[in-house]
């Protein structure tokens, strides 16, 4: 039986072992072949954007086979992707009837091929993405006739002979230069697509032809090539000069634009952000259009500030989706470890749990065996006293890499719950276990039935142990918010947004109160009256706009700070924000550092009436918009009414205002800094100050007017307030006469 056992507990270390090695591999779901010729450097950006799209499906791994050679090595590569059965191939054409084989084969083996840029012969393609090369060549020739007024020497410069973007694009221009006679295409060639192939053809041809008015180039780097060929030449006046890519950087077609090199460029977007998800559409099964075609841009000097801007910030973002791709990197490895220890901590419960289960039944037969020899029972004892130093050892290596991952932090609330929970349990395993070896270290022969009931006691520990930590998680107190903390409104239709606003704002002591949409935001902030409102600006229901104007029109809600956000930075937008009553605007993606340092400064420096200045009415026609002005106007005008009245309190105030208890006080605290009841007080102290300056009523007599109950509280209301008494005014006023 000890031989047994000793197998079974070896079994299931060996199962541990590999789940645990099973569930640190990220299975990759599919497999996706690329194939291309690297020419320039918008075959670069599209292998960018296909891996920046393949670091966000960590399900997909990507094969991307690049070559410089030509179409003989592509074809190499293709049969090559097919050879390794991947689930589709995406291939950039290097030339149409060339690649078209390969494409029949891929089909043949059923795999889908999504075309890029290009087309082949073969119709066995599954989809295809481009933009429209055509277009992009009748735009370039309405274009030219445009510039050259219908009359003209052309220059035509086209990429590699038999690719059907070269072609296209030469078809679309022709059609329309056909149409103007005294425009002539007087010479053209075919290149490589790069400036090394294009320049020593280029330098003959502006040779030959130094009164051409306009070259019309197929990409940047071709028309860069034109370019200084012309400089080259010392032309009298220089040709315009036409490209395509329109890419962003250094030396690119942008950059040339803006320099003056170029004078027009068409975007040619490199498909692979469309490709990527049109793969991920014919792999999962949904719904795709067979051909998809893109959209181009005109480029000159007029747009191409903007354009640049516009690249710029798309760079700018993709480095952020880097960064946090390298983020989630690390969040998916931390979490890989959490789950291989919760999983081992599983198993090793149900190890004991087995192990228990035996030692019961261990017991219960050793009361029939109790007439065996004691070389039996001692036999016994060192085989149970083995496996409890057996399950000594994991319990170890358990409960010390949990220690070290809490004293390391960096973890979430949830996660280190779950952490501490399995230390818990590791605790109580490794307690059960000591408890079980000292158990065997008795006499099993000479006190069975006292084994028996310790073992089973040891069990109810166990079941007892876990009862009462339940009972304390579930009897653990709720968080008591402070009303005292300031609250923040944060209304944004994501959810992310809204989570991670909380958690920031959270850890800088607000009270923080959140809304899905702009209604569900204007609802919240009249009902809580929150000492700040975060607004997103584009939003489902009602936007952020409207919410914002809303806000700043309702009495109850009209001096509370709205800072807006925005994923623009345009002027517009923001001049329509501070025309809906904005505070601020902040842009995304915002910086939380910056963001806590404005919500502060709005809430520590809103206008403030000084009620204790004397000219605080005039104060607050300057300080304050028609809503707040017209609210403590009317707040005066009301007390002043009623100054006699000795009974007019807070539920007078919140019936004439329509507001509740709770919404007036929080108004008055926010623009005055004080309540109804001290603002009440100070308006009868002021008016009690004018009648002791301008009449000869005594002190009991102003006390009644103002509406003090008695001239004894009235008086001392009065000194503290100013110092002085009531008398001493009079004295004064006595003795300056």
């Amino acid at each position: 039986m000890m031989s047994r056992l000793k197998k079974i507990l070896f079994y299931i270390v060996c199962l541990l072992a590999t789940i645990i090695l099973l569930s640190s591999c990220q299975e990759k779901k599919y497999h996706i072949g690329v194939s291309q010729c690297i020419h320039n450097q918008w075959n670069m950006r599209l292998i960018e954007d296909l891996q920046r799209e393949a670091n966000s499906h960590p399900e997909v791994e990507l094969s991307i086979l690049n070559n410089t050679t030509g179409e003989t090595e592509q074809i190499a590569d293709v049969r090559k992707l097919i050879k390794e059965k991947v689930n589709l191939i995406i291939i950039l054409p290097e030339k149409s009837e060339a690649l078209s084989p390969v494409v029949d084969e891929a089909a043949a083996a059923g795999i889908p091929v999504i075309l890029i840029d290009s087309e082949t012969t073969s119709s066995n393609y599954t989809a295809r993405v481009c933009v429209d090369n055509r277009n992009i060549g009748i735009r370039g020739g309405r274009f030219a006739s445009y510039r050259l007024k219908g009359s003209g020497k052309i220059i035509e410069v086209l990429g590699i002979k038999d690719s059907s973007s070269s072609e296209e694009r030469h078809k679309g221009f022709v059609e329309v230069i056909s149409n103007y006679p005294d425009i002539q295409v007087i010479d053209s060639c075919y290149t490589e697509w790069t400036y090394e192939s294009a320049f020593p053809l280029l330098d003959s041809l502006i040779a030959l032809h130094p009164d051409v008015d306009l070259i019309a180039a197929q990409n940047d780097p071709l028309a860069i090539a034109a370019y200084d060929a012309c400089q080259k030449h010392n032309l009298k006046e220089m040709p315009l000069i036409m490209g395509i890519d329109a890419l962003s950087g250094e030396g690119q077609g942008i950059q040339s634009v803006l320099d003056g090199k170029i004078d027009v460029t068409w975007a040619n977007p490199t498909c692979g952000l469309e490709s990527f998800q049109l793969a991920l559409d014919i792999l999962e099964g949904r719904p795709y259009q067979r051909v998809t075609k893109l959209q181009t841009q005109l480029i000159d000097r007029n747009n191409v500030n903007m354009v640049l801007l516009q690249e710029q910030r798309v760079e700018t973002l993709n480095q952020r989706i880097e960064e946090v791709n390298g983020r989630m990197g690390m969040y998916l490895q931390r979490s890989n470890i959490l789950q291989m220890l919760i999983l081992a901590a599983i198993i090793l419960i149900i190890l004991i749990i087995g192990f228990v289960a035996y030692v019961i039944w261990a017991m219960r037969q050793q009361a029939n065996l109790r007439k065996k020899v004691e070389e039996a029972t001692q036999a016994k004892l060192t085989f149970f006293s083995n496996i409890s130093h057996s399950f000594r050892t994991p319990l170890t290596l358990i409960a010390d890499p949990i220690r070290t991952l809490l004293e390391e932090g960096g973890l979430t609330d949830r996660q280190r719950e779950l952490i501490v929970l399995m230390g818990h349990q590791s605790e109580e395993l490794l307690k059960l276990v000591d408890k079980v070896l000292n158990v065997l270290q008795d006499d099993l022969l000479k006190n069975g039935e006292r084994l028996d009931a310790i073992a089973q006691q040891s069990v109810r520990n166990t079941a007892n142990a876990a009862e009462i930590r339940d009972k304390t998680f579930n009897e653990t107190p709720g968080i008591s918010v402070e009303e005292s903390r300031e609250s923040v409104l944060v209304v944004d239709d994501n959810a992310d947004i809204r989570k991670y606003l909380s958690m920031v704002l959270e850890k800088k002591g607000y009270l923080v109160l959140t809304a899905s949409n702009g209604e569900e935001g204007l609802y919240m902030a009249k009902q809580n009256i929150p000492d700040l409102i975060i607004c997103d600006v584009m939003m489902p229901v009602m936007d952020g706009l409207e919410c914002c104007r809303l806000i700043k029109a309702d009495q109850n809600t009209s001096h509370i700070p709205v800072l807006l956000l925005t994923a623009y930075a345009l002027d517009d937008q923001r001049i329509q924000g501070y025309q809906s009553g904005a505070d601020a605007y902040i842009t995304k993606p915002f910086n939380t550092d910056v963001l806590c340092s404005r919500i502060e400064n709005l809430i520590s420096n809103r206008k403030r009436i000084n009620p204790n200045n004397d000219r605080y009415q005039e104060m607050a026609q300057a300080e304050f918009g028609d809503v707040d002005r017209a609210f403590f106007n009317h707040f005066h005008s009301f007390v002043s009414e009623n100054l006699s009245n000795a009974n007019l309190d807070i539920q007078q105030l919140s019936e004439e205002f329509n507001m509740s208890r709770v919404q007036l006080y929080r108004k008055c605290k926010s623009i005055t800094g004080k309540s109804p009841v001290e603002l009440i007080r100070l308006i009868r102290l002021k008016a009690a100050t004018h009648l002791l300056h301008t009449t000869s009523m005594s002190v009991s007599e102003i006390a009644y007017e103002v509406g003090f109950s008695s001239p004894s509280y009235f008086a001392k209301c009065y000194k503290d307030q100013y110092n002085m008494s009531p008398t001493d005014i009079q004295k004064q006023n006595k003795a300056n006469l």
